[in-house]
């Protein structure tokens, strides 16, 4: 990618964390808000592949991070693998029969990433986290999700060039390679 891309990449992660922060997190349904943040990064997942949709993920929880009262990292950690996976999700052949699967994929890897990011917290002595809220929870971010995904997409495939897009893969095989 050119220095272009990366500055783009930056507006775009600053200017979420910005929309996080002032507008969804002051519209509550349910005691709970929609978020941004994990449907970009499981979304640069799936428009990046998995080597630059990790590495935005990773920056995208950083500011994330920086606007929960949790351990540092954590959001970094669970957006980081959940790019990761919805990466690898979207070679299913499923996904190849339309466009509104890839919006489904998103919204659905944001649900299974506010889960993981429960279950992650709870395992390091977080406690709270896995009630009967965290149902509300993803109830308010799959329909925000709904709504956010197809701008979502947009945006990120605007801020790298999409002739400069190359899925780069992860290499075959281990160490031995």
């Amino acid at each position: 990618m050119r220095i272009k891309n990366y500055l783009r990449l930056l507006a775009v992660a600053v200017l979420a964390v910005l929309v996080q922060q002032a507008v969804l997190n002051q519209v509550v349904v349910m005691d709970a808000h929609p978020d941004i943040l994990v449907l970009l990064a499981v979304c640069a997942g799936v428009v990046f592949g998995p080597v630059y949709g990790s590495m935005f993920a990773f920056v995208l929880g950083l500011g994330a991070d920086l606007l929960v009262n949790l351990p540092f990292g954590l959001s970094c950690l669970t957006f980081s693998i959940s790019a990761f996976t919805a990466s690898y999700f979207q070679k299913i052949p499923m996904h190849k029969s339309g466009v509104a699967n890839t919006g489904l994929l998103c919204v659905s890897a944001a649900l299974l990433s506010t889960v993981f990011y429960a279950i992650i917290a709870t395992l390091i002595g977080q406690h709270g986290l896995l009630t009967s809220q965290l149902l509300k929870v993803l109830v308010v971010v799959g329909v925000g999700g709904l709504i956010l995904v197809w701008p979502s997409i947009s945006v990120l495939k605007w801020s790298i060039d999409n002739e400069s897009l190359h899925r780069y893969e992860v290499p075959q095989g281990g160490s031995a390679v």
